[in-house]
């Protein structure tokens, strides 16, 4: 007789600091066009590529690698909700504004390079 494992279901992630969440929450201010995010995965971190990169347990997001993507938007205080956040890099784009204060509080950032343009 056969025997039938139960698997548990498979779920999207979808609270604040997630791939999905950074998409719709994070991504349309950066990019200044008020689309959602381009990302469908969230590899774990690879300091080659672009993109953004997950701890690979959960889907939430610790690095975010957005250097050169002709970037016109704000930096968003919700970025501060991404608790998990430890490398943030978007120089070479045409960001504007100020880094919101809500970034102060991301005990687990140790790399956010920067550089006014």
């Amino acid at each position: 007789a056969a025997v039938l494992v139960a698997t548990p279901a498979c779920h999207a992630v979808t609270g604040p600091g997630t791939r999905a969440w950074f998409n719709k929450e994070v991504y349309p201010h950066v990019a200044g066009n008020g689309q959602e995010g381009p990302f469908a995965s969230c590899p774990p971190f690879s300091c080659c590529n672009a993109g953004l990169f997950c701890d690979g347990n959960n889907d939430v997001v610790t690095h975010v690698h957005l250097s050169g993507l002709g970037l016109n938007g704000t930096l968003p205080s919700a970025l501060g909700r991404m608790t998990a956040l430890a490398y943030f890099v978007v120089r070479d784009n045409s960001l504007h504004g100020t880094l919101p204060v809500e970034l102060g509080a991301l005990e687990s950032m140790t790399f956010f390079p920067h550089r006014r343009e």
